[in-house]
């Protein structure tokens, strides 16, 4: 074989590789407080919210997605109105889809709603003695 066949052969294995590197990549997508569901989902611009990020993989799913997916949540308290369930069209059989927390940032969801003017008790009617000044 000689030196230009070797290089050509070289050239397309290269290019082979980086073609089988470039379908196994997962997606990549992100959701922070700061971000708006108006945005591509890039960590550029985050989703707001884990919801539109799941409305946006389950749309990916259903065009033939061809790739694992990464949803990452970075830092903050993500504060749900509604129970966040996750279902079948969220799966996919041949790819994996994973929800995770960006570079182990602290990630919290919360719901309900905040109470404020709380004050300590000093006497209910029945109380125990031993409550007293701390409900």
């Amino acid at each position: 074989m000689n030196c230009s066949a070797k290089s050509l052969l070289l050239f397309f294995l290269f290019v082979s590789t980086m073609c089988l590197t470039a379908q196994n990549k997962a997606l990549e997508l992100y959701v922070a407080t700061n971000g708006k569901d108006t945005n591509n989902g890039s960590i550029e611009a985050p989703f707001k919210t884990i919801t539109k990020a799941k409305k946006h993989v389950r749309n990916l799913i259903q065009n033939k997605l061809n790739s694992d997916i990464n949803v990452y949540l970075r830092e903050g308290n993500y504060v749900l109105n509604n129970t966040e369930v996750f279902g079948l069209k969220d799966y996919s059989e041949n790819y994996d889809i994973t929800y995770a927390a960006y570079n182990n940032e602290n990630v919290v969801f919360s719901s309900g709603q905040k109470v404020n003017g709380w004050k300590k008790s000093e006497f209910i009617e029945g109380m125990p003695e031993n409550a007293k000044g701390k409900i």
